[in-house]
């Protein structure tokens, strides 16, 4: 009975068992994730003493639980060393396992496992090295035996024994390929070949881009011999892109399966170029499924935006402003809920968020001109929670939220931008525009504001100190506060 097998037996058995069946009682606690509880039934059934190899197994499995779960919690009494002989206790139930009447191979593998826990690489090897005299081929040992090479093959390298290490990265590699062909119809065997392969692509060298390719056609043969054995979201990690495919031959057995079309969309996003048609029709499942799952407007904004640059590129007009106009109404969906979290995520990046804000600077930009100035203004409010010191990052929110029409927001928004850079006639004469033209109210600081906007950018102009990109600003500037002056004065609120 394979370890795969046997948990499967577990979960079958009755969910109100004897109470003369402690292996049955035990999988119930178990199941229940009350490991210690479970541990204790078998015990005190006398299953350390036993010849029966199942319930010896299940005491060794059911003690390996309870100890993950005293570790991820993070127990004082399992800190260093204390950690180490408590995995050699549950390798020790593994090997008395392996010592019953019938055992199978889990007991092996679980002995082997357990030893590789209290770090001894060797003595684990050996473990499944003698499953493997017994059980010849099994497919499980050949995993568990290929897992504990690799382990020591990334051990020695780094200690710097490059050629030791390559020397058993292929014989691990030589272990699951015999897996492969005495199971070729499960699909583990296949996976973890394939991992091996993916990280021998990430290492380079001359055969990596076939390591790759060889990778993808196991992870499709895996999903096509045993799509319950496929995990889509590790299928995605593991390959990025590439794992369309895969996702392909899942979908197609499970159509209706929303959690596979996520995955196939997320597989879609670190496609490159994009494979936007995947992606927002996989992304468009999820969210008619459940609207409220923001993260989908995410992806689906932010690959079109990876689509729209492509096709700026490209030179393709027409297909950039469609693919512009997706992704600003979905970033702008996204950020409704999502802005603050969102923004103080990306400041936690290297560059503290200025690349993530000069792409929506752009993209804001896009919109607008694309005839969406609320979605502008949507994404320009995450420019400036990454900037929030940046004058002219407010300026631009204020004139987007002014086409908008939210006219108390904008001059919320040209306050603030005045507040940072208090000099600027072109800021003075837009926050003088909003109160004069659009609020139609506060005559005396829009006159002021006005006055004091043509007065700064005159010295501004006859210093000769102004940069060359900045000097038609500052002169158009002058021009729009006098003749908005004028117009002021003359009681006319027409900005036409």
């Amino acid at each position: 009975m394979s370890f795969a097998t046997f948990l499967l037996v577990l979960a079958a058995l009755p969910q109100e068992p004897a109470a003369d069946d402690p292996l049955a009682r035990a999988a119930v606690l178990g199941a229940e994730g009350r490991f210690a509880e479970a541990v204790a039934v078998l015990e005190e059934a006398g299953a350390a003493e036993s010849d029966d190899p199942e319930l010896r197994l299940a005491l060794a499995t059911w003690k390996q639980r309870a100890l993950e779960a005293d570790l991820a919690a993070g127990k004082p009494e399992l800190q260093g060393l204390a950690a180490v002989d408590a995995w050699y206790e549950v390798a020790d139930l593994f090997r008395d396992a392996t010592r019953a009447p019938g055992a199978g191979p889990a007991a092996w593998v679980g002995w082997s496992e357990a030893l590789l826990n209290a770090n001894d690489a060797d003595a684990a090897l050996e473990a499944a090295q003698e499953g493997l005299t017994r059980f010849r081929d099994d497919p499980d040992l050949l995993m568990q035996q290929a897992r504990v090479l690799g382990v020591k093959s990334r051990t020695v390298a780094g200690l710097g024994k490059e050629e030791e290490a390559a020397e058993l990265a292929a014989a691990a590699e030589s272990v699951l390929r015999r897996a492969v062909e005495v199971a070729p119809d499960r699909a583990a065997p296949r996976l973890r070949l394939a991992e091996s392969l993916v990280l021998k692509w990430a290492q380079g060298g001359e055969d990596a881009a076939a390591a790759r390719e060889e990778a993808v056609r196991l992870w499709k043969e895996a999903a096509e011999a045993e799509p319950e054995g496929v995990n889509p979201q590790a299928a995605a990690d593991w390959l990025g892109g590439d794992a369309v495919a895969v996702l392909d031959v899942l979908v197609a057995r499970d159509p209706e399966n929303v959690d596979l079309k996520w995955y196939r969309g997320l597989a879609a996003y670190q496609a490159d170029p994009v494979d936007w048609p995947t992606l927002a029709a996989d992304m468009q499942a999820v969210l008619e499924f459940n609207p409220a799952f923001t993260m989908a407007h995410f992806y689906l904004g932010d690959g079109a935006l990876k689509r729209a640059t492509e096709l700026a590129q490209a030179g393709d007009d027409a297909a950039t402003g469609k693919a512009i106009r997706a992704a600003a109404r979905h970033w702008a969906k996204y950020l409704e809920s999502n802005l603050a979290a969102y923004a103080a995520s990306a400041r936690q990046a290297a560059d503290g968020g200025a690349a993530l804000a000069e792409r929506m600077t752009w993209l804001a930009g896009k919109a607008y001109a694309q005839g969406l100035p609320n979605e502008a203004a949507k994404i320009m409010e995450l420019v400036v929670a990454l900037k929030p010191q940046d004058a002219y990052a407010w300026q631009n929110l204020a004139f987007f939220r002014r086409e908008a029409r939210a006219y108390e927001d904008s001059l919320a928004a040209y306050d603030r931008a005045l507040q940072l850079a208090p000099d600027d006639p072109q800021i003075m004469n837009d926050l003088a525009v909003i109160l004069h033209y659009y609020l139609k109210r506060d005559r005396e600081r829009a006159a002021e504001l006005y006055r004091t906007a043509a007065e700064r950018a005159e010295a501004m102009l006859a210093s000769g100190e102004l940069a060359d990109a900045d000097v038609e600003r500052i002169r158009t500037a002058l021009r729009d506060a006098g003749n908005n002056l004028k117009k002021l004065e003359a009681g006319s609120t027409d900005p036409n």
